[in-house]
């Protein structure tokens, strides 16, 4: 779950240490990333999404470099896309399973493969894992849907409350080739209660980009 802190700017301003034009003439856009091209064995020092000029055959071109806005993750039996500045982590230590947790602001996706099990078996199992973690008292569990693939699943919505911030999972099961994978869609609601928009734009990935290899 991702927490809301105060940034050391907020805590300047409240002790009143903040002076008058403290932020003239600076760029507060995070810096680009840098690259290196490499152009024939010369290394050439570059930025990403912006222009830069080089020399190919004795004339002046000038390139751009872009990221694409998401990458692709080869599951085995699938491919998903995920937005490029999500985090990136895999857990093989259990025989049998593969886990990839996938981290945005206000999302997180835990893609879970099993070699053993049915889909259903395996999201009650679970179900009933988080709701033990979360306190049985504290949460509330609802039949849901969500599209993965172009394919509409049932699912299960947990909600909890964890020390005063709510909390909703999606759970859903489906199976691809000869393996289980178990969906923990996570949102952190805004301010309204509503889906977040790092959460609208993962499930509008997982529907159009799921792909059976």
């Amino acid at each position: 779950m991702q927490k809301k802190l105060f940034t050391i700017a907020l805590l300047v301003a409240a002790a009143g240490l903040a002076g008058a034009g403290a932020k003239a003439g600076l760029n507060l856009k995070e810096p680009p990333m840098e690259l290196l091209l490499d152009l024939e064995g010369k290394q050439v020092p570059v930025a990403l999404d912006k222009p830069f000029t080089v020399k190919v055959n004795g004339a002046d071109v000038t390139m751009k470099i872009t990221a694409m806005p998401e990458r692709t993750l080869n599951l085995g039996e699938a491919t998903i896309k995920y937005p490029r500045e999500y985090t990136y982590a895999v857990d093989d230590s259990t025989e049998g399973v593969l886990q990839w947790t996938l981290s945005g602001n206000d999302n997180v996706v835990i893609v879970s493969r099993f070699t053993e099990g049915a889909p259903a078996e395996l999201l009650k199992t679970m179900e009933g894992e988080l709701r033990t973690a979360y306190g049985r008292d504290k949460t509330k569990v609802v039949n849901s849907e969500v599209s993965i693939g172009g394919k509409k699943y049932a699912s299960r919505k947990v909600t909890a409350n964890i020390s005063g911030q709510k909390l909703v999972q999606e759970l859903v099961g489906l199976s691809a080739g000869k393996a289980s994978f178990i969906l923990i869609i996570q949102d952190t609601p805004d301010d309204n209660g509503g889906t977040s928009k790092d959460t609208q734009r993962m499930l509008n990935l997982l529907d159009k980009h799921w792909k059976s290899n």
